[in-house]
């Protein structure tokens, strides 16, 4: 069965040394989209506007398969406030 890594960045990256063995890439578009969620309600009012975070998914070989990339921007609108 292959194996799927799922790294992190936020700050500084959070490399996956050992990885999940899946049946398939759609098994780990699965899991990424559940790690990815799990993560960022565990951030818990940390992630703030003008951050970045990314959940990548990479086969065996180091390859980029998916990415989730979740980005915080403010408005500059005045009326926003």
């Amino acid at each position: 069965m292959p194996r799927y890594f799922f790294n992190v960045y936020h700050g500084e990256p959070s490399m996956d040394g050992e990885g999940e063995e899946l049946p398939d890439k759609h098994a780990a578009w699965n899991e990424a989209t559940r790690t990815a969620g799990s993560i960022l309600c565990d951030l818990d009012g940390r992630f703030q506007p003008g951050q970045e975070w990314k959940l990548e998914v990479t086969n065996e070989r180091g390859v980029p398969i998916y990415a989730i990339y979740i980005r915080a921007d403010q408005s500059n609108d005045p009326s926003a406030n």
